[in-house]
């Protein structure tokens, strides 16, 4: 949040612990129902990604909202000399979002501060992400700007509209992470089963862990789907538990093989975003039993209903 060559004050440390800004960000999507649900932020080890508590949603498929609601105490710290402008400068809050991977950037105003806000400030805003225009990660960071210069400048401070002056909350967050999207498709056939897995795997060291090469159909055209779907029942919890274990299992399974199973194991010569990769990622991360496909699925199914219990308890 520093920067050594700005010729002007910036937003660093010592003025985190004078405004003390607090925040809270809540990502959720509108399932097929039309209702929100939430989604949790996690640390798989790379990164921060997310997950809906059935480990169903898809970026891809669904997008995502953001709620943020950002606390500035003692804002007066920003100005005057000791501060990031003058006492008549205005200063600006915006939040950006932007995505190498998917050449995207985006920033809009959310608030704005003034010598005259008072003791403390909230700003609260709400955005959402095409799954259209976004892929890969992308970073949230809430900034401030210079949005009205000060009739009597101060040296050595910003006092041009638009000069940023640091951010406040920096985030980013892997979209494509390995729990958070799974290999799933929707598909409306009566004549097959609820669910069934499909392989076209070469070389999963190479191949992508994707719908193209490994896929869990989901069949909505089957009288069970309705209970796969309803979310907020004991019933449809449990069986889509019992869906997604038996699912992985089979995909780890057939995986293991194949002759490229002893590179997967050890991590080596893996393609990001691979097949073997997102195997790979289950086997550091995850407390899975690989000796055999009986004591995998067990393993699988004990880490799906800890994951239910969590999300009861909270």
């Amino acid at each position: 949040m520093t920067n050594a060559l700005s010729l002007y004050t910036m937003f660093d440390h010592t003025f985190v612990n004078k405004v003390c800004p607090l925040f809270s960000l809540k990502y959720f999507f509108i399932n097929e129902e039309g209702r929100r649900e939430e989604l949790v932020l996690i640390d798989d080890g790379t990164g921060s990604v997310l997950e809906n508590k059935s480990a169903t949603w898809e970026f891809r498929y669904s997008g995502i909202f953001i709620e943020g609601e950002i606390i500035l105490n003692n804002p007066n710290f920003l100005f005057g000399r000791n501060g990031l402008v003058g006492d008549g400068a205005t200063i600006g809050v915006a939040l950006q979002i932007a995505s190498k991977k998917s050449a995207q950037q985006y920033i809009r105003p959310i608030g704005e501060i003034s010598k005259e806000s008072g003791p403390g400030i909230v700003i609260e805003f709400e955005e959402e992400l095409s799954r259209k225009k976004y892929y890969g990660n992308f970073s949230i960071n809430i900034c401030l700007y210079v949005k009205k210069a000060d009739v009597t400048p101060i040296l050595g401070k910003a006092n041009i509209p638009g000069m940023m002056l640091g951010n406040i909350v920096e985030q980013v967050i892997d979209i494509d992470g390995s729990m958070s999207a799974l290999p799933i498709q929707k598909i409306n056939d009566p004549s097959k089963p609820l669910w069934y897995v499909e392989y076209d795997i070469d070389d999963p060291t190479i191949d992508p862990f994707d719908t193209d090469h490994v896929c869990i159909y989901f069949n909505s055209a089957h009288p069970g789907f309705k209970y796969l779907e309803k979310q907020d029942s004991q019933v449809g919890i449990y069986l889509q538990t019992e869906v997604m274990a038996s699912a992985l299992s089979l995909i780890i399974t057939h995986v293991k093989s194949l002759p490229e199973w002893d590179y997967i194991k050890q991590g080596d010569n893996l393609e990001e975003g691979s097949i073997g990769s997102a195997i790979y990622y289950f086997i550091k991360t995850f407390n899975w039993n690989f000796e055999s496909p009986e004591q995998l699925s067990e393993s699988i199914r004990a880490y799906f209903e800890t994951l239910g219990e969590e999300d009861k308890n909270e």
